[in-house]
């Protein structure tokens, strides 16, 4: 479990329901998913830049300052997607699991047992990775579902034995898989 920041800490207790307690807490590794963006960003600038540079005419003022203009632009999406990923917190509950963005309590996504499906460990790179746990419909026409979870978490291993845990103990299950009867399946 990662060690939050006290002011995360406050923000996801703050998020969290009556009762609800925190099993393990996590964040994205930032610079491993930014890298997977610098080739997009970098295609970007070079391609628009370089053609509108040339379009309107490399030696002059115009031509140079349409290709400063996607400089500026492909900055400003790794500096947006920076700050979007350095604010993302990942829980897992008793109750359900959480992604977080700090202080945005309207980008909150909450997944209970029953959204939960099959809990998979995917990309591990050291002591990190993408713990998958659902798929979410992509808007464009005719695309294909994408596997969602905690992308680039800390700690994968942990994370996914507590999805675990809280998928099985919601179903009526206890962590070997056995169905629980009478007052443990209460509890």
């Amino acid at each position: 479990m990662t060690t939050l920041e006290p002011e995360r800490l406050t923000y996801v207790q703050g998020q969290l329901e009556t009762g609800e307690t925190i099993k393990w807490t996590g964040k994205t590794n930032t610079n491993s998913r930014l890298k997977k963006l610098i080739p997009v960003i970098l295609l970007i600038v070079l391609v628009n830049g370089s053609c509108m540079a040339f379009a309107i005419g490399v030696d002059n003022i115009y031509g140079i300052g349409a290709f400063l203009f996607w400089v500026a632009f492909g900055a400003s999406i790794w500096f947006l997607q920076k700050s979007y990923l350095d604010k993302l917190i990942y829980v897992v509950t008793d109750r359900r699991a959480l992604i977080l963005s700090f202080k945005s309590p309207s980008k909150t996504e909450s997944y209970p047992p029953e959204k939960l499906g099959s809990i998979q460990l995917i990309n591990i790179q050291g002591n990190y990775g993408d713990v998958v746990f659902t798929t979410i419909k992509n808007r464009r026409r005719g695309a294909t579902p994408e596997n969602h979870g905690f992308l680039a978490a800390e700690n994968p291993q942990q994370a996914k034995a507590h999805l675990n845990e809280l998928s099985l103990s919601n179903r009526g299950l206890n962590s070997s898989g056995a169905f629980l009867y009478g007052r443990d399946a209460m509890n």
